[in-house]
C-alpha cells in the first residue's frame, strides 16, 4: 500500500509549497522594505524643500544684504537687501568680486585686503568697514563670511551678511 502522508510526491509538494510560499513572503517583505523607504525618502525630501524655502525667505526678505559667492569668490546671488544697501542690480552685483562693488576711496585698505584673502582662501572672517553704495554717501558695515564645503572638503560657496552698521558708529563717535 501507498501510503499518501509520506509518499515522495506529498512531500516533494508540500516541500516545494512552502519554499515558494518562503519566496512569496520574501518578495512581499522586499516590496514593503522598498515601499517604506520610498515614502521616508519622499517625506524627507518634503522637510528639505520646505526648509529650504524657509530658508529662501529669509534670506530674500532680511534687510541685511545677504549674498552667496561661488568657488572662485564671485557673487553668484544676492538679495534684496544686498540690492538696496548698496544701490545695485541683482545684474550689477552677480559675477562681481565683493570688494569691486562693496570698497571706496576711504576703505581701510588692510580690512579690504583681509576680507579678499578669507574669500580667497575659503576662510570665514568678520570686518567692519566703509561701504560705498552706488548712488548715495558711504555707509558702515559689518561683513561675516562664512565658507561653505561640500562632502570632499573643498570650497563650493561663500556666504556673506552685510549689516549697516552706521547708526551705531555715528552714535560711538558722539
Amino acid at each position: 500500500d501507498l501510503d499518501l502522508r509520506t509518499s515522495p510526491v506529498r512531500i516533494l509538494v508540500r516541500e516545494v509549497g512552502a519554499a515558494i510560499a518562503l519566496a512569496i513572503a520574501i518578495a512581499i517583505a522586499f516590496v514593503v522594505r522598498a515601499r517604506l523607504a520610498r515614502e521616508r525618502a519622499e517625506e524627507v525630501a518634503r522637510r528639505s524643500q520646505a526648509e529650504a524655502t524657509k530658508l529662501a525667505l529669509v534670506a530674500s526678505k532680511t534687510t541685511n544684504g545677504v549674498a552667496i559667492l561661488d568657488g572662485a569668490g564671485n557673487i553668484e546671488w544676492a538679495n534684496e537687501g544686498m540690492e538696496r544697501m548698496l544701490s545695485r542690480s541683482q545684474a550689477e552685483l552677480r559675477g562681481s568680486a565683493p570688494a569691486t562693488v562693496i570698497a571706496g576711496e576711504h576703505t581701510d585698505k588692510a580690512t579690504l585686503a583681509r576680507l579678499s584673502e578669507g574669500v580667497a582662501r575659503g576662510e570665514g572672517f568678520r570686518a567692519e568697514m566703509l561701504a560705498y553704495p552706488k548712488d548715495r554717501p558711504p555707509i558702515w558695515a559689518t561683513i561675516d563670511g562664512q565658507a561653505v564645503s561640500g562632502d570632499s572638503g573643498a570650497l563650493q560657496h561663500m556666504v556673506l551678511v552685510i549689516v549697516d552698521i552706521t547708526a551705531r558708529k555715528r552714535a560711538e563717535e558722539e
